[in-house]
């Protein structure tokens, strides 16, 4: 018995050359302590560890750094590799909270990553890697966007990740939050990967509030002609200007859109018509050849968009009036004036009788 006494005794006084740290499970401060008022029972439990560090990593192993800052020990530099924080929709840095990216230390539940990018991806991929960023630097103001192109399908154009009018926003489109809208470096991109069914220069032209239309041609099957895609500020001269609906075809000139879209249609007619004039050509009017133009006999602006037109009023008699005498029809049409006749005699079958080829009056 007094052997045993001896040893005790021994281990007693080594404990108190020690320092005693404990933890401070009455109190419940979630630290150690070694201010010597820990029970009895803790010395003989073999509880008390030689440095606030060990007692920490043995009996607050999930706040090991925040339970030796808050026992008064130096503060650990922390791994300084990130873990996520789903609340403020970032990733911190494990080390001291209140500095830089610091976001308090990771717990042993927490999933440790290199780089913010390789965080955010890892765990807040549903939101936008730009806003993840934003918010795991701290970077101040409301998170801009990337400036980066996506679809308006309501507007059949592409629009930008932004809200402020700036050198890289030129068309804010509001920003972008979420991981799943995708989006393009440019609008010519946008409009190839989304609205690949819209003719590619009308949504680049929709998508870029400076333009004024792409200059191009697209078909009026209401009027037989065709309009110019532009506003009138940059219209040319005598054509009709009015930018092309999403649907439209585009084409290079005046010339190819009648031919490429109102085929049916008398040529001279459709591109005289695009350009605000008319043909200068001759057509029937069903009893003599008139002109198609503006002004006096024998002008009468030709209306009928399917109508043959010939080079003169010769061709057109012969070609769309050869029942009529071609001289009578020539004289008629080119003076507009019945011709006084031959003076020889024609029969006249109806009446039975013969007739002076001559005026009747």
């Amino acid at each position: 018995m007094k052997l045993q006494a001896l040893v005790l005794a021994t281990k007693l006084v080594q404990i108190a050359a020690a320092e005693q740290w404990y933890p401070d499970w009455t109190g419940g401060s979630g630290t150690c302590l070694n201010d010597g008022n820990h029970p009895y029972s803790m010395e003989l439990s073999g509880i008390l560890e030689p440095t606030i560090e060990d007692c920490c990593s043995r009996h607050y192993a999930s706040r090991v750094q925040d339970c030796v800052i808050d026992g008064g020990g130096t503060a650990p530099t922390g791994s300084g590799k990130y873990y996520v924080n789903y609340e403020q929709k970032r990733c911190d840095s494990d080390c001291q909270e209140g500095t830089g990216t610091c976001g308090g230390y990771a717990t042993p539940v927490d999933s440790l990553y290199s780089t913010i990018d390789e965080c955010c991806s890892k765990k807040l991929g549903y939101i936008a890697s730009g806003l993840c960023s934003h918010n795991s630097l701290r970077t101040a103001g409301d998170y801009p966007g990337t400036a980066g192109w996506k679809v308006d399908y309501e507007n059949n154009r592409c629009v930008q990740d932004c809200k402020t009018v700036d050198a890289a926003c030129v068309l804010p489109g509001g920003v972008v939050l979420d991981s799943y809208t995708t989006l393009y470096n440019d609008a010519a991109a946008c409009c190839a990967g989304k609205l690949s069914s819209i003719d590619s220069e009308i949504c680049e032209s929709l998508s870029d509030p400076t333009s004024t239309g792409t200059l191009k041609y697209y078909v009026d099957s209401t009027n037989n002609k065709c309009l110019v895609d532009s506003d009138a500020s940059s219209c040319p001269t005598g054509a009709t200007c009015v930018r092309a609906p999403p649907t439209a075809t585009l084409y290079v000139d005046a010339a190819a859109c009648c031919s490429g879209g109102l085929k049916w249609v008398t040529s001279e007619y459709c591109e005289t018509r695009s350009a605000g004039t008319t043909s200068n050509l001759w057509y029937s009017d069903g009893t003599m050849c008139v002109q198609d133009c503006v002004g006096a006999a024998p002008c009468k602006e030709l209306t009928n968009a399917y109508a043959d037109l010939d080079a003169d009023e010769d061709a057109c008699c012969t070609n769309q009036l050869g029942w009529m005498d071609n001289g009578i029809c020539v004289a008629t049409s080119a003076g507009g004036t019945t011709p006084s006749g031959s003076g020889d005699w024609y029969v006249d079958y109806e009446n039975k009788r013969c007739v002076q080829d001559c005026p009747t009056s």
